[in-house]
């Protein structure tokens, strides 16, 4: 099914979180309880690149955002910002989403 999927399509909307990454972190922080070194699976990532990308009127299929997503972790796994634990899932190696508060200890 993968190869019959709009490569140009594909290859823009990875360019695109590509050198929007700092974005795209942070609308997924909003959107998903992420912080530094918590983990990160595959399909919060692929919902938020389709959401991600539909904000920005860019409208994606699920395996187009599954083709998407795994160019994107692979850039983020270069870049250090994620460590990969499994097949499914990533650590967030991110200080600046280091939580602030400490929780209630009550």
């Amino acid at each position: 099914m993968k190869s019959l999927l709009n490569g140009a399509k594909i290859m823009k909307e990875n360019s695109i979180l590509q050198n929007e990454y700092v974005l795209f972190l942070n609308y997924c922080r909003a959107k998903f309880p992420i912080f530094h070194n918590s983990k990160v699976f595959i399909k919060d990532l692929q919902y938020a690149v389709m959401k991600y990308l539909e904000k920005r009127g860019e409208k994606v299929t699920l395996p187009e955002a599954e083709v998407i997503t795994e160019k994107l972790t692979a850039h983020l796994e270069g870049l250090g910002i994620l460590v990969k634990i499994n097949e499914s899932g990533w650590k967030l190696n991110y200080p600046e989403f280091l939580t602030q508060k400490i929780g209630d200890p009550l």
